[in-house]
């Protein structure tokens, strides 16, 4: 998983700041350095490649809007009130 980049002088410090950055909170299990100019992207008018084929909105919370009911809601409420 990417989480983040950062620009240094050499490797060392690179890890140092990306330590610093990125390894404080979270867990982290290693540390890659690369070279800028080593890196490839896609451009961002090639974005439309990401797009998914089918609609699979079913799969994100978003469109939910019913609240739980029944009595382990009761429950749950009296617990913290």
């Amino acid at each position: 998983m990417h989480v983040g980049s950062v620009h240094a002088t050499d490797a060392d410090t690179a890890i140092l700041m990306a330590k610093e950055q990125f390894a404080r909170r979270l867990a982290c299990v290693n540390i890659w350095v690369v070279p800028e100019n080593a890196i490839t992207a896609t451009p961002y008018e090639d974005a439309d490649m990401f797009e998914h084929g089918t609609d699979k909105s079913y799969r994100e919370a978003f469109g939910c809007t019913k609240r739980p009911s029944g009595p382990r809601r009761s429950a749950m409420r009296r617990k913290f009130e």
